[in-house]
This record gives structure tokens, C-alpha cells and sequence, in this order.
């Protein structure tokens, strides 16, 4: 519906999971304030991955409740290990 000749600059369009959400990629690096889905203008923005970050052991990629290292004792900030 969004990859057609009136949006030239999408390339593909991909449905969340279980949402209403569609993430669209588009040619180059500007995202358009506006596309047309039909013949409706629909918003766009600018969608940003969430990074999960681990509070027990300051790696990324993980978070605390599945942890590998349950015992590392990192500072919840920075990521530096605590000297205790």
C-alpha cells in the first residue's frame, strides 16, 4: 500500500508485531513529514531501536532478568565494576 509511484522514495514497508505501527524504509537518509497511504496523508517520524542495556553486569544487549553474569556487580550508569 505505502510502496508505490506516488511514495518514490520508500523501498519497503513492514507491519509490527500486533500493532498498528507500519516501519517504512525510505532512499537516502531524510524521512518525509508525510506519505500517502491511498489517498490519505499519513504522519511519519523518525524510529529510533531501543538498546537494552544489563543493570547487573553493564553489558548491552541483554537486560538484568536474563542475565549471564547474575553475579557482576556494575554500577548502574556508567557500566564500571564496583570495587567492593
Amino acid at each position: 500500500m505505502f510502496v508505490n509511484e506516488r511514495n518514490p522514495t520508500i523501498l519497503d514497508a513492514k507491519r509490527s508485531k500486533n500493532s498498528k505501527t507500519v516501519v517504512l524504509l525510505f532512499n537516502g537518509m531524510n524521512v518525509p513529514r508525510y506519505v500517502l497511504m491511498g489517498n490519505c496523508l499519513v504522519q511519519c517520524s523518525l524510529f529510533r531501536r531501543q538498546r537494552d542495556v544489563c543493570y547487573t553486569c553493564g553489558k548491552a544487549g541483554h537486560r538484568a532478568d536474563v542475565c549471564i553474569n547474575p553475579i557482576g556487580n556494575a554500577f548502574k550508569h556508567c557500566g564500571t565494576q564496583n570495587p567492593q
